[in-house]
């Protein structure tokens, strides 16, 4: 098997203005490029097999956001999103039981949403922002979703309480629908797949101490799932499951121990399960660990270290057309970026992606970038 060659590019761009003292607009248009090609030769382990595959695809998305702020404890927030996406996949494959061809020509789809909250602030201790999303999708129709979310802040003492609740709709991608790869059950895409649907809740608590020098939270977390859109080892096919719990809690702390020096981390364990088998997730690990040390050592330049450990998880395997279940290895992966402000509207940068060229594999079969360099520059108006 030979890795998985990624290609991806984005783009965006956004217009944000004041149009009076209590009313601002921000008009963004986004764009990304994204495409995907595997390669198994025929070799000693499976003389008769190979495959080639391609997809490619594209992501549209323009939004229109207006806030109104009339009084000072009052935000309104109303706006518009269109999203477009484009896509085609062709594979190959041939084994003893003969060659094999299919592809999909280039489909698309959209969908048209809008929404509306109000983010309320009552004697500068109590925020409350209610949210309402009306989704249009080309092949779902109308869907309506919504969430409440809520801090209070005791600030004497540095405390603030916080808890989210809300439902979630998500339409399965053009890959997931009509992906003509084939591992021995037909095609893996689907085009009668439902979209997720979600309700979940977390409620939590930070605590700052030394006028916000130190700082600790924590906060637990509750999805329940239906219709989630994931990958059937039995069928080798992208199918819904009926129903998916996943919860867990995250641990976070952030430290000041200079003014210009600020050190994070935060630890978040996820329990999955799938409630038809009463198996764990796929690619979900169970534990997981970021950490970031910011360091703005001049006036305009800033240096950005971060760490992230990604524990044990479960994956597939396939020896032919055989699927079992593995345990991937946990890995460790170290990010370095720098920021210089030329002016206050031009910005360079510079980027180093997994600086000490760790080898590793999110998905069992699928290669991993190896150390990267990125370099640019950020123009705002």
């Amino acid at each position: 098997l030979l890795p998985t060659l990624y290609s991806n590019s984005f783009a965006l761009i956004t217009n944000d203005s004041e149009i009076s003292a209590f009313w601002n607009h921000k008009l963004s248009f986004s764009y990304n490029d994204a495409r995907r090609k595997d390669r198994d030769e025929k070799d000693s382990v499976e003389p008769n097999d190979c495959s080639n595959s391609w997809y490619k695809g594209d992501n549209k998305k323009i939004e229109w956001q207006h806030n109104f702020s009339p009084v000072n404890w009052d935000t309104l927030t109303t706006g518009f999103e269109y999203e477009e996406e484009r896509g085609s996949s062709y594979y190959y494959s041939e084994s003893v039981w003969g060659p094999y061809e299919s592809k999909f020509n280039r489909k698309k789809v959209n969908n048209k949403g809008c929404y509306l909250q109000d983010q309320l602030k009552l004697w500068d201790s109590l925020f409350i922002t209610p949210g309402l999303r009306v989704d249009d999708h080309q092949l779902f129709g109308a869907e309506t979703t919504y969430k409440i979310s809520s801090v209070y802040f005791i600030k004497p003492i540095g405390t603030r309480f916080k808890a989210n609740w809300g439902t979630g709709f998500k339409a399965p991608s053009l890959y997931q629908l009509y992906s003509t790869e084939d591992y021995g059950g037909g095609p893996i895409g689907d085009p009668n797949l439902k979209p997720d649907e979600s309700k979940s809740y977390d409620f939590g608590f930070e605590q700052s101490f030394f006028n916000d020098k130190i700082s600790f939270g924590l906060t637990y977390f509750h999805n329940d799932f239906k219709n989630m859109v994931d990958y059937d080892l039995a069928t080798s096919k992208y199918k819904n499951i009926g129903k998916v719990e996943t919860k867990g809690f995250e641990a976070g702390t952030k430290l000041l121990p200079l003014e210009n020096l600020t050190i994070g981390a935060n630890f978040t364990y996820t329990d999955t399960k799938d409630k038809e088998t009463g198996l764990e997730l796929l690619r979900r690990p169970r534990r997981q660990v970021n950490s970031d040390i910011n360091w703005r050592f001049l006036a305009k330049a800033n240096l950005n270290l971060g760490v992230t450990y990604v524990g044990n998880r479960k994956d597939v395997k396939y020896v032919g057309w055989t699927a079992t279940r593995i345990t991937m290895k946990d890995y460790v992966k170290t990010d370095l970026s720098v920021t210089y402000d030329i002016t206050s509207n031009f910005q360079i940068f510079g980027r180093t992606e997994n600086l000490f060229d760790k080898k590793y594999q999110e998905i069992y079969g699928f290669a991993t970038k190896d150390r990267s360099f990125y370099a640019g520059g950020k123009v705002t108006f």
